[in-house]
C-alpha cells in the first residue's frame, strides 16, 4: 500500500539556513525568472508582499 507524506518545511527556519549559506531574495527572484526563460515562458508575473 502505497503512502504519501506531505511534509511542510518552516518557512522562517528555511529562509534562516538559505541565507547563511549566501542564498538572498534577490538569487531566488533571479532563479525563478532564469529557471522560468529556460523552460519557455513567454510571460513571468511575480507578486510580493514583505512583512518586515
Amino acid at each position: 500500500m502505497e503512502k504519501t507524506y506531505e511534509l511542510m518545511p518552516n518557512a522562517k527556519m528555511l529562509l534562516s539556513s538559505l541565507r547563511s549559506v549566501g542564498y538572498t531574495e534577490e538569487t531566488a527572484i533571479a532563479d525563478i525568472v532564469d529557471n522560468s526563460i529556460s523552460s519557455g515562458a513567454n510571460t513571468i508575473q511575480l507578486y510580493f508582499d514583505w512583512d518586515d
